[in-house]
């Protein structure tokens, strides 16, 4: 009896002991299990993963096998102890040996499992990391080739970029050999402007020379022609062809023979005296015509000094208002220039406008830049007398668009002191107006419509307002 006793506790020890190894392989298959959802995880994909999860719930079921086995075994351990102290321990320990046989079977059994399902698995892994490494190598000659391919390429972008830099620098200096050039083009067109102007003043003194010249040319031939009526009044009379001592001698027989004569007209007298009268009648005529001719020149040379005295004023006040237009129009100096302003009616004006530091004629600057100087001198002339009225008709059509919209601004501030017609085919110009009126065809015939364009106060119409027929 003490030996069965033994024997059982005997047996005892060792299913504790193949419990501790059953648990000991469920932490193993546990870590396992997790390795292989990690690496299942980062590397299988499909088919592969499917199966591995059916295996892996496979070996769920047999640990959850094997814990039902140690729950039982722990159950056999409880009922062996009720066994050996009530005396039944060798037929208990018979029955154990067998339930022993077959969970060493299964165990091994389940052993096998799991080794041939790592082997299988970590031939699947090492043959897809050999198919990676493979796919990686000829990725890597590929990427290799390909930036072996991208330097050959930068190298010859360089050389091209080189290249074309070379040509930019030589474009550069091109062109700035170009600009060069037209600078000095520039500068001799101003100085054959310059030029140009002072033969245009030449040319208008020498009109006036030949103006002078032609009417002396008329007086002369007008004198002419009367001394040839004179000379024809002596052509019967024979010229003396004779020498001047022999003149003086004749002189002195004529006049010899005029005191041998003596008087012959007792009246002539009473007619000297007749013509002398009629001779200081019209003497004092002439005296009076002289005076009054004198009191006719002062008043010309009185008149000269006070027509220069206003043109010079209203000169003065029109370049003020011009110099103010162009400002407004151009933001920089502008004036008129007489040509001669010690006796400016014989010369001429010119407009010149300040560029920075050189002065341009009106000649040299363009036909929009001519327009607008021309329509500012216009205004100007009219602001010395101003009008409450002014129609204008298409005198903006040369201009183009900045310029457009700089007269348009001038009219609209003008417009606060008089009201301004215009007549314009210009976009630039009519959203500038107070009123828009415009000429429509309909079946009836025209129709003339009108739209507001600004309130009372000139601010812009709010869109939908203020139209009119």
């Amino acid at each position: 009896m003490k030996m069965v006793r033994e024997g059982c506790v005997t047996e005892l020890y060792s299913l504790n002991e193949r419990m501790a190894l059953l648990r000991r392989q469920i932490a193993k298959d546990e870590v396992k299990k997790k390795e292989l959802e990690i690496e299942l995880g980062m590397a299988a994909t499909g088919k592969d993963l499917s199966a591995v999860k059916n295996d892996i719930i496979q070996r769920q079921a047999d640990i959850e096998d094997m814990e039902r086995d140690i729950l039982n075994l722990e159950g056999e351990k409880a009922r062996i102890r009720v066994a050996i102290e009530q005396g039944e321990g060798e037929k208990e320990l018979s029955r154990i040996d067998s339930e022993i046989m077959t969970h060493s079977t299964e165990l091994s059994a389940i052993g096998e499992k799991l080794k041939s399902q790592d082997s299988i698995i970590l031939e699947e892994r090492s043959t897809k990391m050999r198919k990676e490494i493979e796919q990686n190598t000829d990725e890597k000659k590929e990427l290799d080739k390909a930036i072996a391919e991208h330097h050959s390429k930068m190298k010859q972008h360089s050389r091209q970029l080189e290249a074309k830099e070379e040509k930019i620098k030589d474009a550069t200096r091109e062109l700035q050999k170009l600009w060069d050039e037209s600078k000095a083009l520039s500068e001799e067109i101003e100085n054959l402007t310059r030029e140009k102007g002072k033969l245009m003043m030449r040319q208008g003194r020498m009109r006036e020379d030949q103006i002078r010249l032609s009417a002396s040319k008329e007086m002369n031939q007008t004198r002419l022609t009367d001394l040839k009526v004179e000379a024809d009044q002596y052509k019967d009379v024979e010229p003396l062809d004779m020498k001047r001592e022999a003149l003086e001698q004749r002189m002195v027989e004529v006049e010899n023979d005029l005191l041998t004569i003596g008087f012959v007209n007792q009246k002539a007298p009473e007619t000297f005296k007749e013509k002398l009268d009629e001779y200081n009648q019209i003497k004092d005529k002439v005296n009076i015509l002289n005076n009054e001719k004198d009191a006719v020149i002062k008043m010309i040379d009185e008149i000269e000094l006070r027509k220069k005295d206003v043109f010079m004023a209203t000169f003065t006040a029109v370049n003020e208002h011009f110099k103010k237009m162009a400002e407004a129009i151009f933001h920089s100096e502008s004036a008129l220039v007489l040509e001669n302003e010690a006796n400016p009616f014989e010369g001429g004006l010119h407009i010149l406008m300040k560029m920075g530091k050189k002065e341009r004629h009106i000649e040299s600057m363009s036909g929009g830049e001519k327009s607008l100087l021309t329509i500012a001198f216009v205004f100007a002339l009219h602001m010395y007398r101003p009008s409450s009225f002014y129609i204008l008709d298409e005198v903006e059509a040369a201009l183009d668009k900045e310029n457009s919209k700089k007269f348009a601004n001038l009219v609209k501030e003008l417009s606060s002191q008089a009201q301004f017609i215009v007549v314009s085919h210009n976009d630039n110009v009519i959203p500038f107006a107070d009123v828009a009126l415009g000429v429509t065809r309909t079946p009836r015939g025209s129709k003339i419509l009108s739209v507001k364009l600004t309130d009372g106060e000139g601010k812009p119409m709010p869109m939908g307002k203020g139209a009119g027929a």
